[in-house]
C-alpha cells in the first residue's frame, strides 16, 4: 500500500497535514490500521478494478496538488507531473493485474488519487490550487 502510494504521491503531490504529530496520527491510521483490516476481506475483482479506473481517473483530473507551503506555479511542470502521474498510476494497474488484483496496491493508489480531490482538501480545510495565487511572468 504504501509502494504504490509513495510512487504515484511524488508526481501527484497532494495534501499535507499541518503538524507533524497530525501527520504521524494520518499515516498511522492510514499505513498501520487500515491494512489491517482490509487483510481480512475477499475483494471482488470488479470491485477492484472500479477503483483502479476510478484512481487512475482522479489522477488524471487532479494530479498534481499543490499545497500552501509548495504552489506548484509553473503551467509546463504540473502538466509534466500530471503525465508522468497518469503514467505511474496506469504501470502500477498493470503490475496489479499481474500480481492478481493484489488489494494493498489498489488501495494506496486510490488513497493517494483521494488525497489530491479539492473535496479532501475542503474537508480538511485546507485551500486547493495554490499555484492560482500567484502571477505568472
Amino acid at each position: 500500500m504504501l509502494l504504490s502510494y509513495t510512487v504515484v504521491r511524488q508526481k501527484s503531490f497532494g495534501w499535507h497535514a499541518r503538524k507533524s504529530h497530525h501527520c504521524t496520527w494520518v499515516s498511522l491510521l492510514t499505513f498501520v490500521f487500515v491494512p489491517w483490516l482490509l487483510k481480512e476481506v475477499e475483494w471482488n475483482r470488479i470491485f477492484l478494478a472500479t477503483l483502479c479506473l476510478l484512481s487512475i481517473i482522479l489522477i488524471a483530473r487532479y494530479a498534481p496538488a499543490d499545497t500552501e507551503c509548495n504552489p506548484l506555479v509553473d503551467p509546463k511542470f504540473r502538466r509534466a507531473c500530471r503525465l508522468q502521474a497518469i503514467f505511474l498510476s496506469i504501470v502500477f494497474v498493470f503490475v496489479v493485474i499481474a500480481l492478481d488484483f493484489y488489494p494493498w496496491l489498489i488501495f494506496g493508489l486510490f488513497l493517494e488519487a483521494v488525497v489530491i480531490t479539492p473535496v479532501f482538501y475542503s474537508i480538511m480545510r485546507r485551500s486547493y490550487a495554490n499555484y492560482e495565487q500567484y502571477q505568472e511572468y
